[in-house]
């Protein structure tokens, strides 16, 4: 019976070593189904979300020390420690940080960098919320309704698929909606804006602001923008589609694109060119230029004779240029307006109102 009794021990004996190095073998892999942060050789300090996890992230600095705190566990790599007693959140140093890297996941997700480093974030899928830093700030929202703020450093921010929200802060932001119906508000600093496809609304206010609507029934406010005497504060593209154009203050240069496009040039100097398409224009109050229709350099009638603009000069010294008698009708609010003529082969004024 000895033997026998020696035979099972041994059988428990293996059967117990077999189950601990299983579990031996499992422990880094339920160690790694969390996020993790690390910096590597060339000073980013780079996050990394696990999928299916729900990240809330917060991200703090002083000096060349970066802390990351999420609301769920977050495993420390190169260069970063664990907080003692908080599984969700590390601390990391440098000897000098070149930026920040945050990559999240599937979920509806958030972060806000509240240091003075610039960061790349890349949203993941989901309906996230991103928050830059006061540094220059590369942000995308990949699919998704995104919310996305820019800080107040240049930012370049790419909304991509989905319904954005994004707001670019103070400094010269680079804003791509993408496709959706997006809502971009260029706020301070002299930004770039494209709506891309679908319906967007574009607030370019304050700055000499560069506005393109794409293709989609956009409505775009260009802010006030101020100009020079050789160059105008905004300029705006409605691009393709029936756009609503609004000028505001400032002196602005207004493409309308091609479309039923109705633009209000608002007060300013305004040059306003109505392209294809039945277009209503209101130069607004100031000295303007408006033209109905499309004309190429050497002032050549290359649009369509069926286009029905009407031009309203407003009050100031306006120039009205109408392509092709009696398809465009222009209304002056001003004995010191001008009309002109675009026939196929040229262009003069012929005629003074009053």
């Amino acid at each position: 019976m000895y033997l026998p009794n020696r035979k099972i021990l041994a059988m428990i004996g293996a059967t117990a070593a077999a189950v601990g190095s299983t579990a031996l073998l499992a422990a880094p892999a339920q160690a790694a189904a969390v996020g993790s942060v690390k910096v590597d050789a060339n000073g980013v300090v780079a996050f990394a979300a696990w999928g299916g996890k729900t990240n809330g992230l917060t991200i703090t600095g002083s000096g060349q020390t970066v802390t990351f705190d999420d609301l769920v566990a977050i495993k420390a790599g190169a260069g970063c420690t664990a907080v003692a007693g908080d599984a969700t959140k590390v601390t990391c140093t440098a000897t000098k940080i070149s930026y920040l890297s945050v990559s999240l996941g599937d979920k509806n997700d958030w972060v806000k960098n509240k240091t003075a480093f610039g960061s790349v974030i890349d949203g993941g899928a989901g309906n996230d919320t991103l928050v830059g830093g006061s540094s220059n700030d590369r942000i995308i929202g990949a699919t998704g309704n995104d919310k996305i703020y820019g800080g107040a450093g240049g930012e370049v921010i790419y909304g991509n698929a989905g319904n954005d929200i994004v707001y670019g802060g103070a400094g010269p932001d680079n804003v791509s909606g993408g496709a959706g119906d997006d809502k971009i508000y260029g706020q301070d600093g002299d930004d770039q804006a494209y709506g891309g496809a679908g319906a967007d609304l574009i607030n370019g206010a304050a700055g000499r602001d560069r506005l393109h609507g794409g293709a989609g029934a956009d409505k775009i406010y260009a802010g006030a923008g101020t100009g020079t005497a050789t160059e105008f504060g905004d300029q705006v593209w409605g691009d393709s589609g029936n756009d609503k154009i609004y000028g505001e203050a400032g002196d602005d240069e207004i493409n309308a694109g091609s479309g039923n496009d109705i633009v209000d040039a608002g007060s300013g100097d305004d040059g306003v060119l109505g392209q294809s398409g039945n277009d209503t224009i209101n130069g607004g109050s100031g000295d303007d230029l408006l033209a109905g229709e499309n004309i190429n350099d050497q002032l050549k009638a290359i649009g369509s004779s069926k286009a029905k603009d009407k031009l309203t000069g407003g009050s100031g010294v306006d120039l009205c240029l109408v392509l092709k008698s009696g398809k465009a009708s222009c209304e002056y609010k001003s004995f010191q307006d001008y009309i002109g003529n675009l026939s196929a082969s040229r262009a003069a004024i012929i005629g003074r109102l009053g």
